[in-house]
C-alpha cells in the first residue's frame, strides 16, 4: 500500500486556486513511521501530473505537470466538459491518484491574458515590426460572451492612463477563450509616439506594448511587456557617459566582455539561444557606472536623485520625497505618535501597530503622510480608540438591527427595512425588547433567542445577497463565517482573503486562505495590520485608482475614501462611520502625521497650483435638445463619443451665472467670441510643472461608445492650453495674468443659436498650437486633470437638478446676451 496521499479539494470550483499536498495541513495526523520517508523527499523528486479521459483512455496533460510537496492548480471553464479528470503524484516511485470533478461557479470575469505567437504557442524569440501576436484571454463563466481586447503602446514604463491604445478588437469568447491577433505595424508605432517616449531621448532597444481584455468596464490585469525590435535603435555613447566622448584608441581597446548586450529587462522571457542573435554591434555603457557629474547629483538607494529645495527628487520614478512621508511611525519612551489615535490600548499594542506599519509601508506604497492619516482614521473607526484586534467581527445582531445593517435581511431589499423571515429565524431577541417585537410585527408566538451568528454571516455576506459594488467574493458555502471581518479594517470575504493572501504570503510568508486557522490568523496583531495595509494597495476604485493613491492629496475621506472600503453604517451611537472617520481624519490623524506640512502634497498634487474650472465638476447627462439617457451620459465626454461624431473636450454641467475658474497659474491668451463656442477664454499656462503634478490616472468611461484618452500630436513638451466657452460675462482681458483659482466668468450658453436645454461649460486642453477647430489633434482628454464625476458617480439631488433643467425647455443665450 502506498504511503503518499493527495491532500486537498476533489471538487474545486473553476477560477479559484486550490492547494494540493502529500502532506496533511488539515488536521489530522499520522504515525511519524509513515510521514518520516515522505518527508525527507527532496522537492524536486515529488512530480505532479493531470490525467483526462478520452474515450477509453487516461491522456497526460503535460502542460499541467508540477514538482513539490504542495502545489498549487487552478481548474479552467474546459474541465466541466472532462468524462474525467484524474490527478496523480509520485513521490519517490510512491504514487497515489484524486479523482477530480470541477464544480461551476456563478461569477463571469476575465482571468487572465497570455501573450503568444502567430501560431498560438509560447514565443521563443523577441518580435519585430510586421510580425503577428495572439493575445489569448482566458475567461470565467464567459461562454459566448463578447470582449474588448486591446493593444497598448508602454510609453515610459508605469502602464498609466497616459499610455496610447494602438488598436481595439471584439472577440467572442468560445470554451473559456477568446483569441485576438494584433500585427506590429511602424505607422500605428509613430501614431503612439513609440519612438520617444516621455523623458526619454530614445525609446531604446525595443519599444514595449502590453494587452488588456475589458468586460462591461472590468478591465483585466495588464499583460507582462512586449518587446518588439526598435529598428532605428543606435547606441548613442554620448547621452550615456559623463562629459567627454572615448577616443578612437579606447574604443578599439574595449574587450568583448564589455560589449554589452541586452538588459535582463529587456530580454525577459527570451530563450537564451535566441538572444546571441539580438546582441548589439555597438558598446553600450553600463549607466550604473557613469553618473553625470553635477554638484547636485548623489546616488541614493541605487537611484539616481537631484537635491531641489531641501529634499531628493527621485528622478528615475519621477517622485518628489518628503521627509515625513518615509519616516517611521514613532512609539517608545520619547515619543508615542499612535497615543491620541488610540488612547485606550496598551504602549505594547502600539508599539506592534507601528513596528508592523514601519516594516511593510515601502512595500505597500504607504510610505506617505496622507495614506497613514487616512488608514489610521480608518482604522480608528473599525477597531476603536482601545485597538481591539483580536476577535474575528461579531455577528450578534438583534432582530430589529440586521436591516439597519444587511440588505439581506430586509422585507423591502434596502437598509433600514422591516425585518424579514430571516431575521427573525437567526437574529437575536432580547428578553427586554420580546413583548415590542411581539406586538410591532404582529408575532405573539416569538420567544427569547440567542443569535445565530454563523448563519447570519453566511447569509449577509453571500454575493448572491450583494448589490454588485459590495459583492466581496463569498462563492462558496461557508465563506461568510469563515472569512468575516477580522484586522484594523476588518477584512472581509474571501476575495478580499484571496487579494490579501499574495502580500501575506510574499511578505510574511502566511497562507490566510486555505483552513480555518489561516482566516484566522489575521486576527494576530501583526497580519491584521499587513492585511490591512495590503487591502489600500490592491484595492481600486471604479477607475481603476488604487486606494493608496486615492488618499494622496484627498481631505474628503467621508465622500471620497470611505464608499471605496465599505457602506455607510450606523454605529449604533446615531452616528454613521463616514462621519466619524472624517472627524477622525479632520481632528486627529491629519493633525499626527502633518499633512498640511507635507512636501510630496505641494509637489505632486499642486497644492494652491490647481483649482476646477468650475464649483463640485460633472458631467452633463443630457443634450442639447434635452434627451437623455444612456446616450446623453457620454455625449458630452471627450473623443468620438456623439455616435462617432467629434466632440473636442469634457462639458461640465452648471447652471448659467455660476463662476468659472483658472484652473492654473497663466496668461490669457485670447477672449474671443467663436462660432459655436459663444464667448470664450483661452489662458497659456505658465507653471507647467505644478500643472502636470496634478495629472490623476483616469480610466475612460465609456471606450466603447467613442471616449478617447488622447487625440494625434498632443504633446506635453509644448505650451498648454486651457479653453473655456459658452460663457455669459467674460471677466479678463487678452494678456492679462490669472492665478490659480480666479473668477475669470461666468457662465453661460452662448454661442448656441438654437438654445440648449443642458447648460454646461465646453473644456478643452490642447497643445502646441492655438488648436480651436482642429478636431481632436493636439489635445487630451480633460478627465486626466478635471476631477469631475461621471453619470455613475452622481448624487440622486445632481442628477434631478439636471433632469428639472433640461425638462424646462431650451435656455437662447446669443453670443452672451439673454
Amino acid at each position: 500500500m502506498s504511503k503518499v496521499k493527495i491532500y486537498g479539494n476533489p471538487n474545486p470550483v473553476i477560477g479559484i486556486k486550490e492547494y494540493y499536498s502529500i502532506h496533511d495541513f488539515f488536521g489530522s495526523s499520522a504515525p511519524s513511521k509513515f510521514i518520516d520517508p515522505i518527508e525527507n523527499i527532496p522537492d524536486e523528486n515529488i512530480k505532479w501530473s493531470v490525467w483526462i479521459l478520452l474515450g477509453k483512455e487516461w491522456v497526460k496533460m503535460t502542460k499541467n505537470n508540477k514538482t513539490g510537496a504542495t502545489v498549487e492548480y487552478t481548474f479552467t471553464q474546459t474541465s466541466l466538459t472532462r468524462k474525467g479528470i484524474r490527478m496523480l503524484v509520485d513521490a519517490n516511485g510512491e504514487k497515489a491518484v484524486l479523482d477530480i470533478k470541477t464544480k461551476n461557479n456563478a461569477e463571469s470575469k476575465i482571468l487572465y491574458v497570455e501573450i503568444l505567437d502567430n501560431l498560438g504557442k509560447k514565443p521563443t524569440k523577441l518580435f519585430s515590426y510586421g510580425e503577428t501576436i495572439t493575445a489569448r484571454v482566458h475567461c470565467l463563466n464567459m461562454e459566448k460572451f463578447r470582449i474588448n481586447v486591446t493593444l497598448w503602446e508602454n510609453d515610459g514604463g508605469k502602464k498609466d492612463l497616459s499610455d496610447i491604445s494602438i488598436e481595439t478588437k471584439e472577440a467572442n469568447v468560445l470554451k473559456g477563450i477568446a483569441d485576438v491577433k494584433f500585427t506590429f505595424d511602424t505607422r500605428k508605432a509613430w501614431l503612439a509616439n513609440a519612438k520617444t517616449a516621455p523623458n526619454e531621448s530614445s525609446e531604446g532597444a525595443f519599444h514595449e506594448y502590453y494587452v488588456t481584455a475589458e468586460f462591461y468596464k472590468k478591465v483585466s490585469k495588464p499583460t507582462q511587456d512586449i518587446n518588439v525590435i526598435n529598428p532605428d535603435y543606435k547606441v548613442d555613447i554620448l547621452s550615456k557617459t559623463s562629459s567627454s566622448k572615448p577616443s578612437e584608441k579606447e574604443t578599439k581597446k574595449t574587450s568583448p566582455a564589455e560589449q554589452k548586450g541586452p538588459s535582463k529587462k529587456e530580454t525577459r522571457g527570451i530563450a537564451k539561444a535566441d538572444r546571441k542573435a539580438h546582441d548589439y554591434q555597438e558598446q553600450k555603457v553600463d549607466v550604473k557606472k557613469e553618473i553625470w557629474k553635477d554638484p547636485f547629483v548623489e546616488k541614493i538607494n541605487s537611484y539616481l536623485t537631484v537635491n531641489i529645495g531641501g529634499y531628493w527628487v527621485d528622478k528615475s520614478k519621477e517622485k518628489h520625497v518628503c521627509p515625513n512621508c518615509i519616516k517611521d511611525i514613532k512609539v517608545d519612551s520619547s515619543q508615542d505618535d499612535l497615543k491620541e489615535i488610540f488612547p485606550d490600548t496598551t504602549f505594547s499594542m502600539r508599539k506592534v501597530v507601528a513596528d508592523t506599519y514601519n516594516k511593510y509601508m515601502k512595500d505597500l506604497n504607504m510610505d506617505n503622510c496622507w495614506s497613514k492619516a487616512h488608514f489610521f482614521a480608518q482604522a480608528r473607526i473599525e477597531v476603536g480608540t482601545s485597538l481591539i484586534i483580536k476577535k474575528a467581527e461579531s455577528m450578534s445582531y438583534a432582530v430589529e438591527n440586521l436591516p439597519k445593517n444587511f440588505t439581506a435581511f430586509s422585507s423591502s431589499g434596502e437598509l433600514y427595512g422591516a425585518p424579514n423571515e430571516l431575521a427573525f429565524k437567526y437574529g437575536r431577541i432580547d428578553k427586554d425588547n420580546l413583548e415590542y417585537l411581539q406586538k410591532k410585527y404582529n408575532k405573539p408566538r416569538l420567544i427569547n433567542q440567542k443569535s445565530n451568528e454563523e448563519a447570519i454571516a453566511n447569509i449577509a455576506y453571500a454575493d448572491r445577497n450583494r448589490s454588485a459594488k459590495f459583492r466581496v467574493g463569498n462563492v462558496q458555502d461557508g465563506d461568510g463565517w469563515r472569512f468575516r471581518g477580522r484586522g484594523m479594517i476588518q477584512l472581509t470575504g474571501r476575495g478580499n482573503y484571496e487579494s490579501a493572501n499574495v502580500y501575506t504570503l510574499k511578505l510574511a510568508g502566511k497562507n490566510i486562505i486555505d483552513t480555518d486557522a489561516g482566516a484566522k490568523s489575521v486576527e494576530n496583531e501583526d497580519l491584521a495590520v499587513l492585511t490591512s495595509m495590503a487591502y489600500f494597495n490592491y484595492r481600486k476604485n471604479k477607475k481603476g485608482i488604487q486606494l493608496y493613491k486615492l488618499t494622496r492629496g484627498e481631505r474628503d475621506a467621508k465622500g471620497i475614501i470611505c464608499p471605496e472600503i465599505g457602506a455607510n453604517a450606523s454605529m449604533g451611537n446615531g452616528k454613521m462611520n463616514y462621519s466619524e472617520k472624517q472627524d477622525s481624519f479632520d481632528n486627529i490623524t491629519s493633525k499626527v502625521f502633518k499633512i498640511d506640512e507635507c512636501k510630496w502634497k505641494a509637489e505632486n498634487m499642486g497644492t494652491g497650483k490647481w483649482h476646477e474650472p468650475v464649483d463640485n465638476p460633472i458631467s452633463t447627462l443630457y443634450m442639447q435638445g434635452g434627451g437623455g439617457g444612456k446616450l446623453g451620459e457620454h455625449w458630452g465626454l471627450f473623443g468620438n463619443t456623439r455616435n462617432g461624431s467629434i466632440h473636442q473636450g469634457l462639458d461640465l454641467f452648471v447652471v448659467p451665472g455660476s463662476n468659472v475658474y483658472a484652473c492654473a497659474e497663466g496668461e490669457v491668451y485670447e477672449s474671443k467670441v467663436h462660432t459655436g463656442y459663444g464667448k470664450t477664454v483661452t489662458i497659456k499656462v505658465t507653471d507647467k510643472e505644478a500643472f502636470y503634478n496634478h495629472r490623476r490616472e483616469y480610466k475612460a468611461l465609456y471606450s466603447n461608445e467613442g471616449e478617447k484618452i488622447q487625440g494625434s500630436h498632443f504633446d506635453k513638451k509644448q505650451d498648454i492650453y486651457l479653453f473655456y466657452a459658452h460663457l455669459r460675462k467674460v471677466n479678463v482681458t487678452k494678456g492679462q495674468k490669472v492665478e490659480v483659482g480666479k473668477v475669470i466668468a461666468t457662465s453661460g450658453v452662448s454661442g448656441v443659436v438654437t438654445g440648449t436645454c443642458a447648460p454646461h461649460l465646453h473644456f478643452e486642453i490642447f497643445t502646441t498650437v492655438y488648436a480651436v477647430g482642429m478636431k481632436l489633434n493636439y489635445r487630451c482628454n480633460p478627465g486626466f486633470y478635471v476631477h469631475f464625476k461621471g453619470a455613475s458617480e452622481q448624487s440622486i439631488e445632481e442628477k434631478n437638478l439636471q433632469k428639472e433643467i433640461a425638462e424646462k425647455g431650451k435656455i437662447n443665450e446669443i453670443n452672451g446676451k439673454d
